[in-house]
């Protein structure tokens, strides 16, 4: 019965970038994405360039700060060598005071965009100032999803929330599969609600 104030969460708005991939694994005729890991990470590898210059565009033709997610070493590099100044990656290698000055960089709007892995830098971290993130692909895991966009989607965050997903063709399965696991919980949250109102 209380007004919920800060606590409103402002808009999501998710699009996707499918590419077409052409992507014919080994020992079949058609495009396909071969089952398992192994299958899904070649999917990836063929269009990495493809979704790279993808996310360049964008980045490119906005004037707002990004927060970019990718799961391969060659997306976050191939990405920053495309942006140059205009950004600063973080890898696993990136020793902890230079994390800390290319937050800072970001946080302070000197550069454009931060190119990160969620399993680095995506929990628990506050990035509410930026309300435009990229995913190049998506992994099967749902908490890396749930984690990553709630770095900026999270309360005080004043502005609706862009996310884009750039994947191809050969990886929907991968898509639809977060999607599956997120309406799920969705369900499930609800029906915990429903539980204590009872």
């Amino acid at each position: 019965g209380h007004e919920d104030g800060d606590f409103i969460l402002p808009p999501l708005n998710i699009s996707e970038v499918v590419t077409e991939s052409n992507f014919i694994p080994d020992g079949k005729l058609f495009p396909d994405m071969a089952p398992g890991i192994q299958g899904r990470s070649q999917a990836r590898r063929h269009t990495l360039s493809t979704r790279v210059e993808a996310a360049a565009e964008a980045i490119k033709a906005s004037g707002e700060q990004w927060l970019v997610w990718h799961d391969l070493n060659d997306e976050g590099r191939g990405l920053a060598k495309l942006l140059k100044s205009k950004c600063c990656l973080i890898e696993g290698s990136t020793e902890e005071g230079q994390r800390e000055a290319h937050t800072r960089n970001w946080l302070g709007g000197h550069v454009q965009t931060l190119i990160s892995k969620p399993g680095i830098y995506g929990f628990g971290l506050n990035f509410q100032h930026c309300h435009n993130l990229i995913y190049l692909g998506l992994s099967d895991s749902f908490e890396k999803w749930y984690q990553s966009v709630r770095r900026c989607w999270r309360f005080g965050q004043k502005e609706p929330v862009n996310v884009i997903i750039i994947t191809s063709d050969a990886e929907i399965s991968v898509v639809e599969n977060v999607r599956r696991k997120e309406r799920q919980a969705s369900e499930l949250a609800e029906g915990i609600i429903k539980a204590m109102k009872e």
